[in-house]
């Protein structure tokens, strides 16, 4: 009798291949985010922070949140559909794809058409102090207006291209947007102004569809536009989706939200509010996780059900453990550096640095929070379980909004940051409880200890780090802040990482942990055995 799906060498064989596509599209996420990096950086150097960068980031926010919330909801609502769809055979798979960029297309548009009147329409019941800030931007949200139409489209592309275990296509269109704000912020910025900005958004946007249509089509589904209609299929997509884009809507208001509040707070705040936030690489693990994640999630429940996925689950909570908190550690000490490093020169003065590093450490202590909603929040979808993110999206708008009020008066821009990051917190207790009560104990009992493990490393990382910093004199350039980074990022890291060992080593009782790869797949098992371990 063959081994089902579930049986620990199966589920080890297959957490190696999810493993092996995460570290293929690393080094794409990374030159992405780096790019995006490198085009807040241009704004900075060539536009400062001002009135002026102020309207740009109001007026992209209102298309960039339709265009996330089509691309990212629609992405994850198709793929379990699609799966099923495809399993029955190429035909019926390119009908369906057929159907779904056709309805994408009609439905982004409409929504495009209502959400940018209503918010021109509605932009002065919030914009009241400065009209000029007001009237740019209202021009910026009309001239931006296309992206959720380019949001939509990318979104089902790259669903239609994960079905098929091809992920690194639609990462690596990412790329195109800020590697256009770069370029035109750098060549037409000082003349231009915010408008290079507003036309980099469109070129780049607008590139990535037309590249993932021609992959599509290059992977043997003949793409062609069909009137739409509600068929089976759609319909059973949309009910998927429907509650995904209601909470991705309602999680997209926040930083609305949070960029409207910080408003108040003078010329120049909601820049510096962006640019702290935008340093956080929260991207580059979303980018990373969240298609892979889903795709292989839903062939493995479609194969093996619950129990094909709940290991893998584990595995992947243990590995961001692993990986993320020593980074948010190390980030926060060297916050000042890193702000320094990545955007004093230019236009960006040193006061504008300080305010930005306060908002980077708030939200960089929100991103273990981030990375844990987001893979409780695929096992959600996997599980067709819409409803209750859907309810969590709605609490922490209100939430957010709340401690916004709290926190505002105290900290300024930073205690918005803080805000959404204790809002993070907060509703991740409510996901692990919902979960808990549907599938029972998300992690075994023996995971206690390898959290230890790992909270002990990184509380000698970050010691060694903030030691090491105090004793050397601060940074007041960018290759002085460049050396402070490499060499007291590099301790602390290097300190995790044999403290961590050493760690594992004295729990798993005498059992060699392997490599840090195969510690990382393992973390969720404090026996240390390697990932491909039988029984």
């Amino acid at each position: 009798m063959s081994e089902s799906p579930a049986t620990p060498v199966v589920t080890s064989t297959a957490e190696t291949r999810l493993a092996r596509v995460f570290v293929g599209l690393l080094p794409i996420n990374i030159v992405v985010q780096a790019v995006s990096f490198a085009a807040w950086v241009a704004l900075a150097d060539v536009l400062g922070v001002g009135r002026d960068t102020d309207a740009y980031v109001l007026g992209l926010s209102v298309p960039l949140l339709v265009y996330g919330i089509l691309l990212t909801a629609i992405n994850a609502g198709v793929i379990p559909a699609l799966t099923e769809k495809v399993a029955k055979g190429d035909s019926e798979g390119t009908q369906a794809a057929n159907e779904l960029v056709s309805a994408a297309l009609v439905a982004s548009a409409a929504l495009a058409l209502i959400v940018t009147a209503v918010a021109v329409a509605g932009a002065p019941l919030v914009l009241t102090d400065d009209p000029a800030l007001l009237s740019d931007t209202r021009l910026t949200m009309v001239e931006l207006s296309p992206l959720p139409v380019f949001g939509a489209i990318t979104g089902v592309l790259a669903a239609i291209l994960a079905v098929r275990k091809s992920f690194a296509p639609a990462v690596a269109v990412m790329v195109f947007d800020p590697l256009c704000r770069v370029v035109f912020t750098i060549a037409w910025g000082r003349s231009l102004g915010i408008h290079a900005l507003i036309l980099a958004n469109l070129l780049g946007s607008a590139i990535a569809p037309c590249v993932l249509w021609a992959m599509v089509r290059r992977a043997g589904i003949p793409l062609k536009l069909v009137h739409p209609t509600r068929t089976p299929f759609v319909r059973s997509v949309v009910a998927i989706s429907a509650p995904l884009v209601i909470s991705a809507s309602v999680l997209q208001v926040n930083p609305v939200v949070d960029r409207t509040m910080a408003e108040t707070l003078g010329a120049g705040s909601v820049t510096a509010l962006e640019l702290g936030v935008r340093l956080v690489p929260a991207g580059l693990f979303i980018a990373l996780v969240s298609s892979p994640l889903v795709a292989t999630w839903s062939a493995r429940k479609l194969e093996g059900g619950w129990p094909a996925i709940q290991d893998s689950m584990r595995k992947a909570l243990w590995s961001a453990a692993v990986i993320v908190l020593p980074l948010v550690t190390v980030g926060i000490i060297l916050r000042d550096q890193l702000v320094t490093l990545t955007f004093l020169g230019g236009a960006f003065s040193k006061s504008d640095a300080g305010q930005t590093s306060d908002v980077f450490g708030m939200a960089l202590f929100g991103l273990p929070f981030t990375v844990l909603s987001l893979i409780l929040s695929v096992l959600f979808l996997v599980q067709k379980e819409t409803i209750v993110p859907m309810k969590l999206g709605f609490a922490n708008v209100v939430l957010n909004i709340g401690l916004n009020f709290a926190f505002r008066p105290l900290f300024g821009a930073a205690g918005i940051a803080f805000s959404t990051s204790l809002t993070y917190a907060i509703i991740n207790v409510a996901q692990a409880t919902a979960a808990r009560r549907r599938w029972g104990n998300l992690l075994p009992s023996t995971g206690l200890r390898s959290f230890l493990a790992v909270a002990g490393a990184v509380a000698v990382g970050g010691g060694i780090a903030e030691v090491l910093l105090l004793q050397l004199p601060a940074a007041e350039s960018r290759i002085e802040a460049a050396g402070v980074v490499a060499v007291v990022g590099g301790a602390g890291l290097a300190a995790y990482c044999a403290a961590l060992f050493i760690g594992r080593r004295l729990l798993a009782r005498g059992e060699a942990p392997g490599s840090l790869f195969d510690l990382v797949l393992s973390s969720g098992d404090a026996s240390g055995r390697s990932p491909s371990a039988g029984t």
